[in-house]
């Protein structure tokens, strides 16, 4: 996936996608289908955080308009950000530098610690890396243009966005790094909402913080919420269904998610998800739908709503686009406005 190139539908579209998303390798034993064992990692009891937010629109699918990939004159910047970390799964591992590319909206101003701005993580997909989504530093993108527009006409309130990239490490995996080494890093380095990082500073503020993704980053996602639902209420996953249970095993990924999220102790108000996806020709579809479609089947969890006042869970299809840039657009033009606090 090499970035926002060409054309589609009078939108930019992602090229270089090759086969879409690979079969995985090296899932630590994801392979056939079964689920892994429960095993929840040992974590301090943190208090139920729920949304207070009582007002959202609806969360029915729109058409993103083609203005918002051009250039606004309230542009933000993108700048990079470097940050230590290490292979979580093997202990002692050597530690290593990784960059992230980061967003900071027009009007960001490093000495104003008074303002505290929402924040997105938002993964590539296969083949990408941290430069997929923004290119580099003082470059522009369709997706740079579109959070300039969304934030310039009040779709949204001003926000950071922050590009990481897997690397060498598996979807499922990058929990790891993104909460012990790169949710810390960052947020202490900008002007988040939360007071300080440490656990109960991050906690605290997990209503202000989404991660979201794409395609292979749309996996990750859902390996995220699996994982860090003390630190981040909203999720974005994007043409990208959940292989916590072997791959392209919607029932079993909604029954695994639905135990697991069972066992943490939380209550549906505690979190929300905006996934969506393109329409047949989108790879992901016929797999993000019919997982969906199976976490219906836990209402006391996942309570599927066309408002998030009235539930947790949504799927959004893009019609008119497949897997593609449009859809990854589509989805977050839907998406965030109905996200953070």
């Amino acid at each position: 996936m090499g970035g926002f190139g060409g054309g589609q539908g009078g939108m930019p579209r992602m090229g270089g996608m090759g086969g879409g998303m690979p079969r995985m390798g090296g899932m630590g034993g994801m392979g056939g289908g079964q689920p892994r064992d429960v095993k929840p990692e040992k974590r301090e009891k943190m208090e139920s955080i729920a949304s207070t937010r009582t007002e959202f629109p609806d969360n029915k699918f729109k058409d993103m308009p083609q203005e918002y990939t051009r250039p606004n004159e309230k542009a933000g910047k993108i700048v990079s950000f470097k940050y230590k970390t290490r292979n979580h799964k093997t202990e002692g591992s050597a530690e290593i530098d990784k960059t992230c590319l980061v967003y900071l909206p027009a009007g960001y101003d490093e000495k104003d610690t008074k303002t505290q701005y929402n924040i997105l993580y938002l993964m590539h997909g296969a083949g990408g890396n941290e430069s997929t989504f923004f290119r580099g530093e003082g470059q522009n993108t369709p997706l740079k243009n579109t959070f300039d527009n969304m934030i310039a006409k009040g779709d949204i309130k001003p926000l950071i966005v922050v590009t990481p990239t897997l690397g060498s490490v598996d979807a499922l995996d990058f929990h790891s790094e993104l909460v012990k080494d790169l949710i810390p890093a960052v947020e202490k380095q900008y002007h988040t909402y939360a007071k300080d990082v440490t656990a109960e500073g991050v906690h605290a503020s997990k209503w202000h913080r989404a991660f979201g993704g794409f395609s292979l980053g749309g996996v990750t996602t859902w390996a995220v919420f699996d994982h860090c639902i003390d630190q981040i209420g909203c999720y974005i996953p994007i043409s990208g269904d959940s292989w916590i249970a072997g791959q392209f095993q919607g029932a079993g990924a909604a029954k695994y998610l639905a135990e697991t999220f069972t066992q943490t102790g939380y209550k549906p108000t505690d979190f929300r998800i905006y996934s969506g996806c393109g329409s047949t020709s989108d790879m992901a579809n016929r797999n993000l739908t019919p997982q969906i479609d199976a976490m219906k089947n836990y209402p006391d969890i996942f309570k599927y709503c066309d408002n998030f006042k009235d539930g947790n869970l949504y799927l959004a299809i893009s019609e008119k686009s497949g897997h593609d840039n449009t859809t990854i657009m589509n989805t977050l033009y839907n998406g965030l406005p109905k996200m953070f606090e």
